[in-house]
């Protein structure tokens, strides 16, 4: 069976090419460590042109339609490396290579996403994912594109969008992760992640729908992140400023989101900050998320209520 083209990296930053290379050449790679040097300098540029500008980004209106649209413009670029790169390798062990690939680039940077206002947790779980649906792919055969009825076509163009929105954040995030880019807003930081995560999920409703492979092997409830996902919030719609009326009507969270009305508004300690509520009892406030989560499992809550609040008067998030 051919292994359907998802690519070997779902980063493209220079340091990961860098650190990339010089484990293909311990591992006897040579001629995908040669592919890997010989494009940091076209891989620089591009981080320059497609990924810089998100940096200017201070809105998350902006940013939900900005991300789009810098993905797509992405789009030329991914299918030129991973075509660069693909050429480079066996595809009998590209799995493998794959597997290995990311190990070696999240490793050396997974330290680093605390301190950069990412949790480490969650993009873990993101890149399983990723691994698992390339696996997935990986036992199906390519379906050819000759002579492909319309709704086929369509279908395949879908598949290639969501493998390069994914590919945008994950990227947009290890750059982040590697100081390259520079996101001052904590906002920004908490959207790009959420971004990413909703990706993977679109990534595998939409390569189970192409690949024609059941459903149930590619559902939410096969990915790591929608789990991690969901024991942290219950209900998308939470997401809204602290101070709305409509936090006080809503059903299941409705002491909590009360005890934020009352309590966020006027109290300049909690913005940039990570709140944990049970009931009506605050139970950690960190500036990480991962710290602030873990405080609420010490106390045996398993559903933990998690917000960020915004250093300024922005929508607030729900745990990410």
């Amino acid at each position: 069976m051919a292994t359907a083209p998802v690519g070997i990296a779902p980063v493209f930053t220079p340091q990961t090419f860098a650190r990339l290379a010089e484990w293909a050449e311990t591992s006897e790679q040579a001629q995908l460590a040669s592919a890997l040097r010989e494009n940091i300098p076209f891989v620089s540029s591009m981080v320059e042109k497609q990924f810089r500008p998100l940096t200017a980004i201070r809105t998350l209106t902006n940013f939900n339609r900005r991300f789009e649209l810098y993905a797509l413009r992405f789009e030329p670029f991914r299918l030129y490396l991973n075509a660069k790169i693909l050429k480079s390798i066996d595809s009998r062990n590209a799995l493998s290579l794959y597997m290995s690939a990311l190990e070696q680039v999240f490793g050396p940077l997974s330290k680093a996403a605390e301190a950069t206002g990412f949790s480490s947790t969650l993009l873990q779980a993101v890149l399983r994912d990723y691994v698992f649906i390339f696996k997935v792919l990986s036992q199906v055969s390519t379906p050819s594109l000759h002579g492909m009825e319309f709704d086929r076509f369509e279908l395949s163009i879908n598949w290639m969008h969501s493998a390069t929105k994914l590919d945008y954040g994950l990227t947009a995030i290890f750059l982040a992760l590697e100081r390259t880019l520079e996101f001052s807003r904590a906002t920004i930081r908490v959207a790009l992640m959420a971004a990413s995560q909703a990706a993977v999920v679109e990534f595998a409703t939409a390569s189970s729908r192409f690949f024609g492979i059941p459903s149930d092997q590619l559902s939410r409830n096969s990915l790591s992140s929608t789990r991690f996902i969901a024991d942290i919030y219950e209900n998308r719609e939470e997401f809204s400023t602290p101070s709305a009326p409509k936090l006080a009507t809503m059903s299941r969270r409705t002491v909590e989101l009360e005890w934020l009305k009352h309590n966020i508004p006027a109290n300049a300690y909690y913005r940039g900050k990570w709140v944990v509520l049970e009931q009506n009892e605050l139970v950690a406030v960190d500036t990480s998320y991962d710290k602030a989560r873990s405080m609420a499992k010490q106390k045996g809550i398993k559903r933990p209520f998690i917000i960020f609040i915004p250093p300024v008067e922005q929508s607030g998030f729900m745990g990410i």
